[in-house]
């Protein structure tokens, strides 16, 4: 008997360890919401097949974020128009990630052109480019730049940003160039960037251990009762 339940509670410790980390920032598909799936039937799937294949490496120079991956010049161009945007000279989408009330919202907020890496702080917000409820509300950095004071007081200092690229989806699915995006890197309004655990999120791998309880059942010592 003790050998039956101590198999029971080695899988189940196996499916927390390979389940633990299938929830946002891992993947996403499930522990966000994506908010122009309403515009883009399908995003949400869609995008969660995109393969990581590059680093991304955020810092906030001047009134600028800087968002610096490898595959900058390398990604294809997009195709089609999208309003006064020439897809032809683009190749990616930068997402943003922000928790509202233990509700973490993604959504993109700009495009990128071959080998850009740059874009205005003050971009970063709603609701022409961050278009939908409730990020449409969302400034973080007002006319004052990282850290400073916020205009609208909406989005105080300690509000953590997640901030990744990703092949274009921004509109439609059929604008898309490449299945491909970036790691999901966290910043800390007012403070700089930080880790996914110091963002709350569970290190990589980590679940809840069984093993002391299979110990304990597997011990023959314990006394029968």
């Amino acid at each position: 008997m003790k050998k039956i339940v101590a198999s029971l509670l080695t899988l189940l410790v196996s499916y927390n360890v390979s389940t633990a980390n299938a929830a946002f920032p891992n993947d996403l598909e499930s522990g966000v919401v994506l908010l122009e799936e309403a515009l883009t039937p399908g995003l949400t799937d869609f995008i969660n097949t995109f393969e990581e294949t590059t680093t991304l490496n955020v810092t906030f120079p001047g009134n600028l974020i800087t968002m610096d991956y490898d595959r900058r010049n390398i990604w294809p161009n997009g195709r089609g128009q999208n309003g006064s945007t020439d897809l032809r000279c683009c190749v990616a989408n930068a997402w943003a990630f922000i928790e509202i009330e233990d509700v973490w919202y993604g959504a993109t907020w700009e495009f990128l052109r071959n080998g850009q890496i740059t874009k205005t702080q003050t971009a970063l917000r709603g609701p022409r480019h961050l278009r939908f409820p409730p990020l449409d509300k969302f400034n973080a950095f007002g006319s004052q730049g990282v850290g400073g004071n916020i205009p609208n007081g909406r989005v105080p200092n300690g509000t953590v940003i997640g901030f990744m690229v990703a092949g274009i989806t921004r509109n439609s699915l059929g604008f898309n160039n490449i299945r491909e995006r970036s790691n999901i890197v966290f910043f800390k309004v007012g403070t700089g960037q930080i880790s996914a655990e110091e963002a709350g999120f569970k290190p990589e791998g980590a679940s809840a251990s069984l093993n002391p309880i299979i110990d304990l059942i597997m011990d023959d010592s314990t006394p029968s009762q």
